[in-house]
């Protein structure tokens, strides 16, 4: 067992440099729900996000499903989609609240599924804050997203379910 751990830990390495990583390279079969094959960040820009993605992905790796550090990904390319759009010249120790809350707008206006926006902002939220924690990034603070931030899921109540006996 130590050699495979060798061994894939030498394929990481390899990989890591890379802007996508390959699934087969990283020992992963493809997914079978989304035949996803790759993590790409080579749209992930600036560069300083682009190398903290890295970092937050191989930890979720370490930690997750293959899917769920793919869904991570996701939430990551929307925010650098956003600091493209509105603060390009942005840099780690500026990001603040009133950006967390000017990022939350711009999901909404997306017109995302709750569901959606939940993911791109669960994403975001463990991205700040295992990186302040494992300083992937110099943030001022790590605590910028709250519960309240997330959309409302819509509670099933069994009473609109129509009932058979």
């Amino acid at each position: 067992m130590i050699p495979d751990k060798i061994t894939t830990q030498t394929n990481f390495d390899a990989e890591y440099d890379k802007d996508i990583w390959a699934f087969e390279n990283l020992g992963i079969p493809p997914l079978q729900t989304t035949g996803g094959r790759s993590f790409n960040f080579s749209t992930i820009e600036p560069l300083w996000l682009r190398r903290a993605a890295k970092q937050y992905i191989r930890y979720s790796l370490a930690t997750l499903r293959p899917g769920s550090a793919l869904a991570r990904l996701t939430s990551l390319k929307s925010f650098a989609r956003f600091l493209n759009q509105y603060h390009p010249q942005l840099q780690p120790e500026d990001i603040d609240r009133a950006l967390v809350v000017e990022y939350l707008g711009f999901l909404s206006r997306r017109k995302l599924a709750n569901g959606s926006r939940a993911m791109a902002i669960g994403g975001l939220k463990s991205f700040l804050q295992l990186s302040a924690q494992n300083q992937w990034l110099s943030l001022a603070t790590p605590a910028l997203i709250y519960q309240q931030d997330f959309p409302q899921q819509k509670k099933l109540c069994l009473a609109t379910f129509p009932q058979k006996f």
